[in-house]
């Protein structure tokens, strides 16, 4: 299909359908807000982690290294287990321009990846053992079969 085949088509799916640019307008705006939402609870919550672990870094130096570090992160492959030293070791590379806190700074990094997933995955660990749909002797028969 040619450009100008496919700018035809969108033209006439919008003529047939007139509110889907409103429904997708309105998708995308609530994505990025959840998006920006999100970045702004886990910024906030890694200064937090630096300032309780002493690590003296001006708000200006927040809106420029902390970004950086989880561009870093995002760009950087690896599992689950090592994505906390990872957090942490590009911590100390970007925030030992500001401050000589290192294992303040690697500590803050480890941290705040437990609180945002090992707790989160303890806790729906213990829910649900105590609902019993983790048991080891549950019977297959009683449970129902997930594919009927």
């Amino acid at each position: 299909m040619s450009f100008k085949a496919g700018v035809i088509a969108v033209y006439l799916i919008i003529a047939v359908y007139p509110d889907i640019p409103v429904y997708l307008g309105i998708a995308v705006c609530l994505g990025v807000a959840l998006s920006v939402g999100r970045f702004v609870v886990f910024s906030t919550q890694l200064y937090a982690m630096l300032l309780f672990m002493g690590v003296s870094l001006a708000p200006v130096e927040a809106l420029v290294a902390i970004p950086t570090i989880y561009l870093l992160v995002t760009y950087t492959p690896s599992f689950v287990a090592s994505e906390a030293v990872v957090r942490g070791s590009y911590a100390i590379l970007i925030l030992s321009a500001f401050d000589a806190n290192e294992v303040g700074m690697a500590l803050s990094g480890i941290l705040l990846w437990c609180v945002n997933f090992c707790v989160p995955m303890l806790m729906g660990s213990w829910l649900l053992r105590r609902s019993g749909s983790m048991s080891a002797d549950a019977d297959p028969q009683t449970q129902g079969d997930a594919c009927s």
